[in-house]
C-alpha cells in the first residue's frame, strides 16, 4: 500500500459516505441482517490446499470474536456463522467467472437450490455488478456490485429493480494496517445488510482464483 495509486484509492474509498438502507434487505435471511453499523476485520489464512477467511469484529478481534467464517477448497467454499459450524450456504465455482450460491446439501443423497450466480469481475474505478439478488421479504431484485479497486478497497453498493441508477452505498473496505492487505483488512457495513449474503461476495472476489487454479496456496494475492 505504499504507492500512490493504492494510497488514492484508500482515501477515496475512506472518504465515501455509507448510507443507510431504508429496510432490511433479507437476501439469505433475516437473521443475518445486521441491527446496527459495524465495522470488521476481514483476516485471511491458507494451509495446504485449504484457504479460510474469518471476519471478526473490529474492536474485539484479539479475542477471536468471530462473526463469520469462509472455509475454501479448490472444489467450493462453505460459509457459516459465528455460533456453530452449520453451513449457510456453499460457493461452487463453475468456471474461472462464474460461482453458484447454493443451499449446502447435508447428504449426499440431497440436492443443493441454486440461490444465485456471482461473477468474479475485477475493474479498476468503474462500476462492477457482481450478481442479481432477491429480498427473500419483498421479491424485489437487488443488482451487488462496487466501486474502486478491490486489490487496495472498493465501495460495495445495492442497486434496486425500482431505482437501478440510484445504487445506495451500503458497504466498505480499505487496509487494516495490521499485516498487510494481503492478510487482513477493514469491512465497514451499514445496519440492515444481509451479511452472509455480502459474504458470499468477498468468497468470489478473494478467493476466487484459489479455487480456479490448483496449488496456489499461500501466493495468491487476496482481494484481487
Amino acid at each position: 500500500m505504499g504507492n500512490a495509486k493504492s494510497k488514492a484509492v484508500e482515501q477515496t474509498v475512506r472518504a465515501t459516505a455509507l448510507q443507510p438502507l431504508q429496510a432490511p434487505v433479507p437476501i439469505l435471511g433475516a437473521r443475518h441482517c445486521l441491527e446496527s453499523a459495524r465495522t470488521f476485520l476481514v483476516r485471511h489464512k491458507t494451509r495446504g490446499s485449504e484457504m479460510t477467511v474469518s471476519v471478526y469484529d473490529y474492536a474485539n478481534e484479539t479475542r477471536g470474536a468471530r462473526a463469520f467464517q469462509v472455509n475454501g477448497t479448490q472444489l467450493f467454499f462453505t460459509v457459516c456463522g459465528a455460533e456453530d459450524s452449520d453451513a449457510i450456504v456453499r460457493v461452487r465455482p463453475v468456471n474461472q467467472v462464474n460461482f453458484a450460491v447454493e443451499t449446502p446439501a447435508p447428504t449426499l443423497r440431497e440436492t443443493t437450490v441454486h440461490l444465485y450466480t456471482l461473477k468474479r469481475m475485477l475493474k479498476e474505478n468503474t462500476p462492477v455488478t457482481i450478481g442479481v439478488v432477491k429480498d427473500q421479504l419483498t421479491g424485489h431484485s437487488y443488482r451487488l456490485g462496487y466501486t474502486g479497486v478491490w486489490k487496495y478497497g472498493v465501495v460495495i453498493w445495492l442497486a434496486s429493480e425500482k431505482t437501478p441508477d440510484c445504487p445506495t452505498t451500503i458497504a466498505k473496505t480499505y487496509p487494516s494496517h495490521r499485516g498487510g492487505i494481503q492478510v487482513s483488512y477493514c469491512l465497514e457495513v451499514v445496519e440492515g445488510v444481509d451479511m452472509a449474503a455480502l459474504m458470499t461476495m468477498i468468497a468470489v472476489l478473494d478467493m476466487g482464483p484459489y479455487a480456479s487454479s490448483p496449488g496456489l496456496g499461500a501466493s495468491m494475492g487476496v482481494m484481487g
